[in-house]
């Protein structure tokens, strides 16, 4: 569906690769505490990463009435995909502790009965809203290292490794849909085991790359897909391939 039509105001349709992650996203706060070197988005929106990083702040409080009025276009449509939280940030940062600006946004989504999507590092602090999440609400997380001191290395201010399996664990237990981003894929070792790792808590996998960055260049993405799908099918999890990996699959 074209959600251009629309013309939502703060939920938008994803375009380019974020569009294989969800068809809404809404984003919520702009930089991030997490301190991902890998990140892309310093670089889309012109600023440093230690500024990314170091200055997380939310989006102005006019945002929730906006969201309010976005929900109901959807509901009015018939639409009900999930709106993923998000693109430019962590929903579920340090920051949002103190500033709650995923809570008020769900409490929204909780009004109106509509499913929202987490895709966060935040490990246990992701499961904090989890009661104000409507049915067919998803929760994701993003896996890169099986073990602390690559993470703390890459990703110094996320959860660590571990403690986002646990996370997803128990919301699917709690009966939620779960899935994990692999992407960046900077050690393809890692990657399988943290699916070996992972599959007791997630219903579905999103495999990507590592993009824009010249260690990119000497990985055997062939090889991976072929024993990251394996590995998947095997333990029975439905996936998406991401473009970029796919290109890189045998004739």
């Amino acid at each position: 569906m074209d959600y251009t039509t629309l013309k939502l105001s703060v939920i938008y349709q994803p375009k380019g690769r974020a569009a294989e992650y969800a068809p809404l996203a809404c984003n919520l706060y702009m930089g991030c505490e997490h301190g991902c070197k890998y990140c892309y988005v310093p670089a889309v929106i012109k600023k440093t990463p230690a500024e990314f990083w170091s200055a997380p702040f939310p989006r102005s409080m006019a945002i929730f009435p906006k969201i309010e009025k976005d929900l109901q276009k959807l509901i009015a449509s018939g639409v009900r995909s999930p709106v993923l939280f998000s693109f430019s940030s962590d929903p579920y940062q340090p920051a949002e502790e103190y500033i709650g600006h995923t809570r008020n946004a769900l409490g929204i989504f909780q009004r109106y009965d509509y499913p929202a999507c987490i895709l966060s590092k935040g490990g246990m602090r992701s499961l904090r809203d989890l009661s104000l999440l409507a049915a067919g609400s998803q929760v994701a997380a993003s896996l890169t290292f099986d073990n602390d001191a690559d993470s703390l290395k890459w990703e110094p201010k996320a959860a660590m490794p571990q403690e986002r399996i646990d996370a997803l664990a128990e919301a699917h237990s709690q009966g939620f849909f779960t899935w994990a981003s692999l992407e960046p894929v900077i050690d393809p070792a890692q990657t399988l085991e943290l699916i070996r790792r992972s599959a007791h808590a997630v219903d579905h996998y999103k495999v990507g790359t590592w993009n824009h960055a010249a260690g990119a260049k000497a990985i055997d993405y062939a090889s991976f897909l072929s024993e990251a799908e394996a590995l998947i099918r095997s333990l029975g999890k439905t996936y998406l391939i991401k473009d970029d990996l796919e290109k890189f699959r045998a004739a």
